[in-house]
């Protein structure tokens, strides 16, 4: 799987950056600058899964839900990073 740089969705472009050191977690999605930011020093297969965990939040943004029960966001994410990965 590829993580793209940039992606429309709902009629948004969303933007994928890469910082170093997000001590508090392997990424984030901000909905107000439409920007998922990923660890840059992860490894590819935890990048991946990031990369899938905060997709789903940008759906569940772009769905008008606020509010986000992780358990949930882990378990599509991880059913959608295998999906992904299989598409090789």
């Amino acid at each position: 799987m590829e993580i793209p740089s940039k992606f429309f969705l709902g009629g948004i472009e969303w933007t994928v950056i890469y910082k170093d050191n997000l001590f508090e977690s392997q990424g984030r999605c901000d909905p107000i600058s439409a920007t998922i930011i990923l660890e840059r020093n992860s490894n590819k297969q935890v990048l991946h899964q990031c990369f899938c965990h905060e997709l789903v939040h940008c759906l569940f943004y772009q769905a008008g839900l606020v509010e986000h029960d992780e358990v949930l966001v882990d378990k599509l994410s991880y059913t959608l990073h295998q999906y992904l990965e299989q598409q090789k």
